[in-house]
């Protein structure tokens, strides 16, 4: 179901953009990442896309979501609309945090809606100074262990 709904989403210019991660050198496949564009149903404000990311275990703590997060931001640069990317995270996901705060994402107060102990939100720009431009664009070369 998730395959079909990635294939139908592309084809059809959907709201859901996920690409694989993968190690350059031996092609492996590490994790995923994920851009949301439809921020009414997610109850973003407009202009706002949600960014989402796993990765397998054996890639975890070498930089490789961060990487992947950063590229994301880099293609929402070209998706018209996408003015801000958002990450929320449950309060108890510090691993997701700290991926979200080096990836250039700043924290901000989730909406009341949410109540106490709703996700986190993190925002950061996207585009000028401030967003994705200039950043380095070379691909994550070490690869873990498996990877």
């Amino acid at each position: 179901a998730w395959i079909e709904r990635n294939r139908r989403s592309w084809r059809t210019a959907g709201p859901i953009r996920s690409f694989g991660v993968r190690c350059t050198d031996t092609g492996s496949l590490l994790g995923m990442v994920e851009a949301n564009l439809d921020a009414a149903a997610l109850r973003l404000p407009a202009g706002e896309v949600n960014v989402s990311y796993q990765t397998y275990p054996w890639a975890r703590g070498r930089g490789v979501a961060v990487r992947a997060v950063v590229l994301m931001c880099r293609y929402l640069t070209r998706v018209p609309g996408a003015e801000r990317a958002v990450i929320r995270v449950a309060p108890a996901n510090i691993a997701s945090r700290r991926v979200a705060e080096k990836a250039g994402f700043v924290a901000r107060l989730p909406p009341p809606e949410c109540g106490p102990g709703g996700p986190l939100q993190f925002v950061r720009e996207l585009g000028g100074a401030a967003g994705c431009d200039g950043e380095d664009e070379s691909a994550v070369r070490e690869c873990p262990p498996g990877g």
